[in-house]
């Protein structure tokens, strides 16, 4: 299969993270993560404001797309989508704390 077309990236564009994990339970979860496209050195990073900002690691350049249009309400009309797996949301030592971002909390669960 080819590869598709690679997006040309544009600072300062809104980008959606698309997080998917497993719970403790083995069910699937996903969150979504907002923010904007900066460059820094030649390095791209998602700003999400108050939050530190996200590194975009170079392997995963190639996978972010343009979200199909049926999920902007989800994807809040960003301009890019990222979507990674990030293995159990809860592995203090597992992928997704490694890259310095923590699994949003629900609001209801104290």
């Amino acid at each position: 299969m080819p590869d598709a077309p690679r997006i040309e990236l544009q600072a300062g564009a809104s980008i959606a993270l698309l997080l998917w994990a497993k719970t403790p339970s083995g069910e699937d979860d996903v969150a979504i993560l907002i923010g904007t496209l900066k460059r820094v050195d030649g390095t791209w990073f998602i700003d999400r404001g108050s939050e530190p900002a996200f590194e975009l690691r170079e392997e995963w350049l190639p996978r972010i797309v343009e979200p199909p249009a049926s999920i902007a309400d989800v994807t809040r009309s960003s301009k890019f989508l990222l979507s990674l797996s990030v293995g159990n949301a809860e592995d203090e030592e597992g992928p997704l704390q490694q890259t310095g971002l923590k699994w949003p909390r629900d609001p209801g669960v104290k």
